[in-house]
């Protein structure tokens, strides 16, 4: 199992996405654990904060995608979408009216197959990316997924005392 720099991963992610952005899904927990699976490829990323907009983190390629995805089949897939401005009205008008954004809205919307990075481009379009799963423990997803979860988090730490030695001085 090889380990490797988030920025490495994240770069590799998007490049496949690109070349297939169907059936990819992002689940997401609140201590920093991420499960990003495409259509034949999964990692899971640890990531630590830097600022809001910054983090770093270690991820490794994972074995094993058909029990996985088994258990997230009925998650619509994640992907950038193009709206049309129609569209766009509607799901504005649904907000604004405070209405709960209804089921059929939402099936419509996530019918919209999802788009390589390059054709968001349009100037005149708006584009809904997601969904992103949060759920409160990724490593209940499969059997696999505790162990893998420790030694992810050893890594990242690992990796933040390397880049940030000043700051991880301050966290212990």
């Amino acid at each position: 199992m090889s380990f490797e720099p988030i920025e490495k991963i994240i770069e590799r992610i998007i490049n496949l996405y690109n070349e297939n952005p169907k059936n990819w899904r992002i689940l997401i927990d609140k201590k920093g654990n991420a499960l990003v699976l495409g259509p034949e490829i999964g990692y899971k990323l640890r990531l630590i904060h830097i600022n809001p907009q910054e983090y770093t983190g270690v991820g490794v390629k994972i074995q094993g995608l058909e029990e996985i995805q088994e258990n997230l089949r009925n998650i619509p897939s994640y992907g950038f979408r193009p709206f049309t401005n129609y569209r766009t009205k509607k799901f504005l008008d649904s907000i604004q009216n405070k209405d709960l954004i209804k089921e059929k809205l939402l099936r419509e919307l996530f019918k919209i197959n999802p788009v390589p990075t390059w054709n968001l481009q349009r100037e005149t379009e708006t584009i809904l990316s997601g969904p992103i799963i949060t759920h409160p423990d990724l490593s209940i997803i499969s059997k696999g997924q505790r162990k893998l979860e420790a030694r992810l988090t050893m890594e990242a730490e690992r990796l933040f005392r390397l880049k940030y030695p000043s700051r991880a001085m301050i966290y212990g």
